[in-house]
């Protein structure tokens, strides 16, 4: 997945390749860390100095190789990744048994938005898994 996104007031300290979190655009987009590819600086008479964002949504490590294996199918558990603030290491929320976990994608930027993509994951998990009456 990928974003576009333009600061009206430019910001030097911004470059290619670091990690960005973004807020206030909408949830889905504030909990995930997204990448950044290119970064254009720009000084116009009209516009001033702005930044503009090519982002990519960062894949957790160690689910690069696990997607290529992963097929739709019975999941027994689910598992989201996010980064710990404090260790800036990647870390992992579960629900389930994770003999067969769906792995989710996204690289969550806190423990309690990773929790919360888990919570309803699991939940639409149980409900396909439980037979309607």
């Amino acid at each position: 997945m990928t974003l576009s996104y333009t600061l009206a007031i430019g910001r030097p300290d911004l470059i290619p390749e670091l990690t960005y979190t973004l807020e206030g655009v909408k949830p889905e987009i504030d909990e995930i860390i997204w990448y950044g590819g290119n970064v254009q600086h720009t000084l116009s008479a009209d516009n001033g100095y702005t930044v503009g964002l090519e982002l990519e949504s960062k894949l957790p490590e160690d689910t690069v190789e696990g997607l290529a294996e992963e097929h739709e199918g019975d999941f027994t558990g689910i598992i989201a990744y996010y980064r710990d603030n404090e260790t800036g290491r990647e870390k992992t929320v579960m629900a389930g048994d994770q003999s067969k976990p769906r792995r989710l994608r996204w690289l969550y930027s806190s423990d309690r938005t990773a929790k919360r993509a888990v919570d309803r994951e699991w939940s639409k998990l149980q409900s396909k898994r439980t037979p309607a009456n």
